[in-house]
C-alpha cells in the first residue's frame, strides 16, 4: 500500500477529524505494513490498538493519541524525499 495512504490518515487523526472505527482499524493495518521499512511504526500500532473503544464508533482518549501520531507522521515526512 502507498505511504500517501497511511499518511492520510495519520494527517486526519492530527488534525481532529473524528476517525471511524473502520478508519482506526485501517491506520493500526496500515502501519503493521510499513513497519519493515519504519520499524518504530510497530510501537504506534500497538498504541493505536489499545486505543479502540469496544463497542463505539470512535476512537477515544483522543487527547493522548493526537501528539503520539503527529510526532510518527513527522518523523514519516522527514525521512521522505519532498
Amino acid at each position: 500500500m502507498a505511504i500517501d495512504d497511511l499518511m492520510t490518515l495519520m494527517e486526519r487523526f492530527v488534525s481532529g477529524e473524528a476517525i471511524a472505527l473502520a478508519d482506526a482499524n485501517r491506520l493500526e493495518s496500515l502501519l503493521l505494513e510499513w513497519t519493515s521499512e519504519v520499524p518504530e511504526l510497530e510501537d504506534l500500532a500497538d498504541d493505536l490498538a489499545n486505543y479502540r473503544p469496544g463497542g463505539g464508533d470512535y476512537l477515544y482518549d483522543f487527547d493522548q493519541m493526537k501528539p503520539r501520531v503527529a510526532h510518527f507522521l513527522a518523523s514519516l515526512r522527514a525521512r521522505l524525499p519532498s
